[in-house]
């Protein structure tokens, strides 16, 4: 633009084609115009696509950025429009035309989308406390207090819609002895295999947490007794071949890395430390069998399933 205006010039000092001149000056600033704005409005539409495909519905913070940026690209295909057809609007409102519209409301955009940024970074600081708070800190499971709040609503729900639910109890073999054997980093690995080997097993509905420890505890939703065993039986085959994997050492384990499992389903009038004592009992049997299998507890704690071994509740830490 510049050179163009300084040939300009050199024409008028020669007195010829001065009007010519500045129709291309005009010209060439309309097509520069146009297509900033073109520019302007396709990166707009492009960050409102990406903050509206990774929007989540609580995070309202973002599903607005990404409206503004959205408006924002609407605007400035308009302002392109306006600028390649010379139609800018002069008057005592808009003395400047349409430019002077495109500043303020670039300075509005700057304010509202720095809230925006703000407002996500905020949220995106709470989900990470939230899960702090929610999750235990080794597996990425949840933890007890949390589990308990579902527990809840998963048993209120169930009730009211007349559902089965049932509780897995598992408690990892030998686990004392895997810490002996492994180290503490090779237990921890034990139980980070478990929690991912559960969160292939089980479905998207149910609730999974670390009890403490090495024992765990499953929630599952619309399930009855039977179905319930059928998954702890899948569960605690998938483990022990993740298990045969980390135990894939020079020197080979005494004893095999297994997991044990007690299955109850809510009863008529049960609360939840009903339901898991009897969960907790059939887990006891299960261990008393010799371990690596699955029990199904009891409809009342204390009375004989056709297992071997006592019925009440073990003593937690016990391998």
């Amino acid at each position: 633009g510049a050179v163009l205006e300084c040939r300009v010039r050199r024409v008028a000092a020669c007195g010829g084609w001065v009007p010519v001149a500045r129709s291309q000056v005009g010209q060439l600033r309309a097509r520069q115009g146009a297509g900033n704005g073109g520019l302007l409005a396709v990166v707009a539409a492009l960050t409102a696509r990406d903050l509206h495909a990774a929007v989540r519905p609580s995070r309202l913070s973002l599903r607005a950025t990404g409206w503004l940026y959205a408006a924002n690209a609407v605007f400035f295909v308009g302002r392109a429009v306006a600028v390649a057809r010379g139609t800018e609007v002069v008057g005592p409102v808009n003395p400047d035309g349409f430019a002077a519209l495109a500043l303020l409301w670039w300075l509005c955009m700057i304010v509202a989308v720095t809230l925006g940024m703000a407002l996500m970074a905020s949220e995106r600081l709470q989900d990470k406390l939230d899960r702090q708070a929610s999750r235990d800190p080794l597996t990425g499971v949840l933890n007890r207090r949390s589990f308990a709040i579902l527990a809840e609503k998963a048993m209120a729900r169930a009730r009211r819609d007349g559902q089965p639910l049932s509780v897995l109890m598992m408690d990892l073999d030998h686990f004392k002895e895997v810490n002996d054997w492994l180290g503490h980093r090779g237990g921890d690995d034990i139980l980070c295999r478990f929690a991912g080997a559960a969160n292939r097993v089980l479905r998207g509905e149910d609730a999974f947490c670390r009890f403490g420890g090495e024992e765990f505890v499953a929630l599952l939703p619309g399930t009855s007794a039977d179905r319930a065993l059928a998954v702890a039986e899948r569960l605690r085959a998938v483990y022990a071949e993740e298990a045969a994997v980390a135990a894939n050492t020079a020197e080979p384990l005494p004893f095999a890395i297994t997991v044990s499992v007690g299955v109850a389903q809510l009863r008529a009038g049960e609360d939840f430390d009903g339901v898991l004592r009897r969960a907790d009992a059939a887990l006891y049997r299960a261990k008393a069998m010799g371990r690596d299998r699955c029990e199904l507890a009891a409809a009342v704690l204390g009375a004989p399933t056709g297992g071997a071994g006592r019925a009440e509740p073990r003593l937690h830490g016990e391998g």
